[in-house]
C-alpha cells in the first residue's frame, strides 16, 4: 500500500484564550503549558495503545456487514466506519474521538482516508478532505487530506502534543457517488508514552480541557453494531 506524507498542519491554536469556548461568564481557564523535551524522549516514535474510538454516528448495517467505529483501528482497510449521512450531510460535523490508554506525545496521525476495500467502495462513500485536529489542552490545527486511491496518509506534527485524548472534527469532504455518509478505513496516532512527570501534567490538562469527548453525545457501544 503507497504512504502519502501530507505537510497540512496549520492555524494552531490554544483555545484557553478563547473565551467562546468556556462562556462569556466563565473564569478564563489557566492551563500548565506542557513543552516538550527531546532529551527524555529519544525512542522513534511508533504506533499508540488506544483504550476507545467513537463517532458521532454510524451508518445502519447492511446485512452482515457493519461499519462501527472500531473498524478504524483493526489495521484491515477491508472494513471502514461509516457516518449516517442521513443527519450529517455529506459527513460534515461528524466527530471522531480517539482516547489512549495512557498520556502520549503524539507526533502524527496516520489515516486509510475512505472505505479501502476496493475501487468501488473507495467512490461510493464521501472521503476527509479537510478536519480540526483537537488535543487536550485546547490546542488544534486543520488538515487536509489527498483524494488520491486506497493508501496511507501520514499527517506529521510541526512537534509533539502531550494529550490523553484526541478529537476530528470533519469541516469538508470529497463526495461519494452514493449517498451523503463518509467512511474512513483506518485511522492511527504515533508517537511516545509520557514518562511520570509528563503523565501527570497530561491528566491535569485533560481534566481541564479534554481534546475528545466533549460536546456531542456519542452513540453508545450498543448502537455501533
Amino acid at each position: 500500500m503507497w504512504i502519502l506524507a501530507v505537510a497540512a498542519v496549520a492555524g494552531l491554536v490554544t483555545l484557553g484564550l478563547m473565551l467562546a469556548e468556556v462562556g462569556p461568564f466563565e473564569p478564563e481557564i489557566e492551563l500548565p503549558p506542557a513543552p516538550f523535551d527531546p532529551d527524555r524522549y529519544d525512542q522513534e516514535p511508533e504506533p499508540l495503545v488506544l483504550s476507545d474510538i467513537a463517532a458521532t454516528t454510524t451508518h445502519p448495517p447492511d446485512g452482515v456487514e457493519t461499519y462501527i467505529p472500531l473498524n478504524m483501528v483493526d489495521d484491515d482497510p477491508t472494513t471502514a466506519w461509516r457516518s449516517d449521512g442521513t443527519r450529517f450531510p455529506g459527513g460534515v460535523g461528524e466527530t471522531i474521538d480517539l482516547f489512549l490508554a495512557e498520556p502520549v506525545w503524539v507526533d502524527a496521525i496516520v489515516i486509510a482516508n475512505g472505505f479501502q476495500r476496493d475501487a468501488e467502495a473507495y467512490t461510493a462513500s464521501a472521503r476527509v478532505k479537510r478536519a480540526l485536529v483537537t488535543f487536550d489542552g485546547g490546542v488544534r490545527f486543520v488538515i487536509n487530506l489527498l483524494d488520491e486511491g486506497r493508501q496511507l496518509q501520514i499527517v506529521e506534527l510541526d512537534e509533539p502534543m502531550l494529550t490523553t485524548s484526541v478529537r476530528v472534527e470533519i469541516m469538508e469532504t470529497f463526495p461519494g457517488t452514493n449517498g451523503e455518509d463518509v467512511a474512513v478505513s483506518d485511522i492511527e496516532l504515533r508517537g511516545r508514552t509520557a514518562d511520570a512527570d509528563d503523565a501527570a501534567l497530561a491528566r491535569e490538562r485533560a481534566e481541564l480541557l479534554p481534546g475528545a469527548g466533549r460536546g456531542v453525545v456519542m452513540e453508545p457501544p450498543a448502537a455501533w453494531g
